[in-house]
């Protein structure tokens, strides 16, 4: 989770250059081992927001309402959709935050306390 959230706060960090660039598409990524759930920013947003943060779904993730997406084709056996969110750099600050609270509560555990190992 601590990678997701680096990279939430360095995509944020970086927004301005998301925002004005205007080359090929500009793109960040991080997926996971399981390819389940993966994100992408992207340059430009159909919103005017700073960037485009894209979310992967796929295999058991893929949303009950994958059949309402535009491009959807029911003929197909569909493996990975995504949804295209416009966010601005505070959006992904405070994702990464509001993650960084909830896993708060859930410190690291490391080793056995000393009465279970006997």
């Amino acid at each position: 989770m601590q990678w997701l959230m680096d990279w939430m706060e360095e995509v944020a960090a970086n927004a301005e250059v998301f925002r004005s660039w205007r080359s090929e598409r500009l793109t960040s990524r991080i997926f996971f081992t399981e390819p389940n759930l993966g994100f992408e920013a992207l340059s430009g947003s159909y919103e005017g927001a700073a960037l485009t943060l894209r979310l992967y779904l796929a295999a058991e993730n893929l949303p009950t309402f994958q059949d309402k997406l535009s491009g959807y084709d029911s003929s197909k056996d569909i493996q990975e959709v995504w949804l295209d969110l416009p966010v601005e750099a505070s959006d992904l600050q405070d994702a990464a935050q509001s993650l960084q609270r909830q896993l708060a509560e859930f410190p690291v555990r490391v080793g056995l306390p000393p009465k279970l190992k006997e």
